[in-house]
């Protein structure tokens, strides 16, 4: 995991690195940060890397000692905190928010003593903050402890409490492009050059995304997603395309795989309506505004069957024939 925080691993956008070396080696990091983008575009690998150097006291992102980069790497370091949903300790279940007697237990360490000087609270995700949450954080925000720095990972920004959203400091993650995320495998984690390719394109300009997929369960979710793709564009067998979604190693990739169905249908439909030839040609003889309505129908599907727990086989099945009745046409079926 610590090789995901040297700072040649980090994949950020032009320019954010020097920012923060500068307001490292100035001293000028205490209070609150908005780091938003995307999900898994890299914003907790971001923020891990940032907490190590605040609490090692380096002048930059690359000057973090190795002990320090190794207790934030696993989030083991005495003065760092993570607060994120926890499951319930009676029922297991993980609630829908960050509880807000996390936020206070939190907020309660900032008058203890600090071992590096420095105290650094990373909130995984701001998203998940209800309102009594995101209050209990706000005076800390307003006036922060000497030497306390908060990171406030958000995806949907614009959803924050605008009072929260005034008191920090903001730090944008936007996608990269394809080819740079493709080279970052290559070069910072030894991924073959077609596999890095191939989960550059799935990952829809998302570092974090890029590596899940062409590793392990990221691999089967596109294995997944294409065999659907391929066998209700009547390249393969689509029960046996289907069954794959239900098989007991499958159960985590599923969602994966099933995201990536829609993004290649979304993509699709863009590169047709501009009269462009896409990477999925098979999707590229569904009309656009048939690819559409094929998007919309499935989305809706998969809500639905995630929250009645359908069943997964059934589920997959039922995506391949809208995809079929979207390629062959409205009245295929009559």
């Amino acid at each position: 995991m610590t090789a995901l925080l040297t700072p040649d691993s980090l994949l950020l956008p032009h320019g954010l690195a020097g920012r923060m070396d500068d307001l490292l080696a100035s001293g000028r990091t205490d209070g609150g940060w908005l780091i938003s983008g995307p999900k898994q575009v890299g914003k907790g690998t971001f923020a891990l890397s940032l907490a190590g150097a605040i609490l090692s006291g380096a002048s930059s992102l690359a000057g973090t000692d190795e002990k320090t980069r190794a207790l934030t790497a696993h989030e083991g370091h005495p003065d760092l905190f993570i607060l994120r949903r926890r499951p319930d300790e009676k029922t297991g279940r993980l609630p829908a928010n960050i509880r807000v007697d996390d936020v206070r237990d939190v907020i309660s360490r900032f008058h203890q003593t600090a071992s590096s000087g420095h105290r650094v609270v990373i909130v995984d995700t701001a998203d998940e903050m209800n309102t009594a949450a995101a209050n209990a954080l706000l005076k800390t925000l307003e006036e922060p402890p000497r030497g306390a720095t908060l990171l406030l990972l958000s995806a949907a920004p614009g959803r924050l409490l605008p009072t929260i959203r005034s008191r920090c400091r903001r730090l944008d993650l936007p996608p990269r492009p394809i080819d740079e995320i493709r080279d970052w495998l290559v070069a910072q984690h030894d991924i073959p050059a077609d596999e890095a390719a191939a989960a550059a394109d799935a990952a829809r300009g998302r570092p974090g995304r890029a590596l899940n997929m062409a590793t392990g369960e990221g691999r089967l979710a596109r294995d997944l997603a294409d065999r659907l793709i391929a066998a209700a564009t009547g390249r393969g067998d689509l029960v046996a395309a289907a069954r794959g979604f239900g098989e007991k190693d499958a159960e985590s990739a599923r969602t994966d795989a099933q995201e990536l169905i829609l993004a290649r249908l979304a993509d699709a439909a863009r590169f047709g309506a501009r009269g462009e030839e896409g990477p999925q040609p098979a999707l590229q003889r569904i009309p656009p505004h048939r690819l559409i309505d094929a998007h919309d129908e499935m989305a809706k599907l998969v809500s639905r069957s995630e929250r009645v727990n359908g069943d997964r086989v059934q589920t997959a099945l039922a995506m391949a024939m809208i995809l079929k009745d979207a390629l062959e046409g409205p009245h295929a079926r009559r």
